[in-house]
């Protein structure tokens, strides 16, 4: 198994060997695996933005809101960023993470699921009175699989990032948001399984 990110606006299969890659083409920079890191779960950050879209829609993709939900019911801990800090579902969307002026964070235990997760990220569709805002709708999060960072990341209104997470041999899941740009503004970041 490997680890590693990548990075695409398209299918990874669509490069021919040998052949340079557009720009647009995915950038595979996954480390070269030691015969050690075999029992490492398999993980892999996927960023897509919309050929077309407006600043007011949302990215959201097709997620399994019943599977969301029992994600949701493994929460372990939860700590709310001050002010505008909060976490909750919201029935058939996701999981809402908002951050405050520190971060919000939240723990899934998910030492009982062994099937592999695709844990989705976006920004839900900002009002009209926003649009102009450019720093609505932007936060910074970043994911650790048993204490160790997978790296910090940016998800804005106009993308959404999906994590490919085979879970054997994980327990716990943590989730950190932060406001990435010092404003809290429809800074409403969610989370949900396909």
């Amino acid at each position: 198994m490997a680890c590693g990110i990548l990075v695409s606006a398209c299918k990874p299969n669509e490069q021919k060997a040998g052949a340079q890659p557009p720009t647009n083409a995915p950038r595979d920079v996954s480390k070269v695996q030691s015969p050690s890191e075999s029992v490492k779960p398999k993980i892999n950050f996927v960023a897509t933005a919309p050929k077309t879209q407006s600043p007011s829609e949302s990215v959201k993709p097709k997620i399994n809101f019943v599977a969301t939900e029992k994600l949701y019911k493994k929460i372990k801990q939860k700590k709310l960023g001050t002010g505008a800090g909060l976490i909750r579902i919201e029935k058939n969307i996701g999981i809402l993470i908002h951050p405050g002026a520190s971060p919000s964070e939240v723990i899934f235990d998910v030492s009982d699921m062994r099937e592999e997760m695709k844990l989705t990220f976006w920004i839900s569709g900002l009002p009209q009175k926003f649009l102009d805002s450019t720093g609505a709708g932007t936060v910074g999060y970043e994911v650790f699989v048993d204490g160790k960072s997978l790296g910090r990341r940016r998800v804005d209104r106009f993308t959404n990032q999906t994590l490919l997470l085979n879970p054997n041999r994980v327990s716990k899941l943590r989730i950190v948001v932060d406001d990435d740009d010092g404003a809290q503004t429809c800074d409403w970041f969610f989370m949900g399984l396909q």
